[in-house]
């Protein structure tokens, strides 16, 4: 059970931060996009990492 809501408080994240990179996109001028978008990725890679080791974690 606490696997499953660790997977999905992350997947919230992920989503969280997908949401804040549309709504920035929005308002922001071109040349900030790309570090925005970076950011992103090293947010969902975060958290797809931080899966990996606890589902490891977990299967010990």
């Amino acid at each position: 059970m606490k696997k499953i809501k660790t997977t999905l408080v992350v997947l919230g994240l992920g989503l969280l931060a997908v949401l804040i990179f549309s709504f920035s996109q929005n308002f922001a001028p071109q040349q900030k996009n790309a570090e925005r978008e970076g950011l992103v990725t090293g947010v969902s890679a975060w958290a797809l990492d931080f899966n990996q080791v606890f589902d490891s974690s977990q299967n010990r």
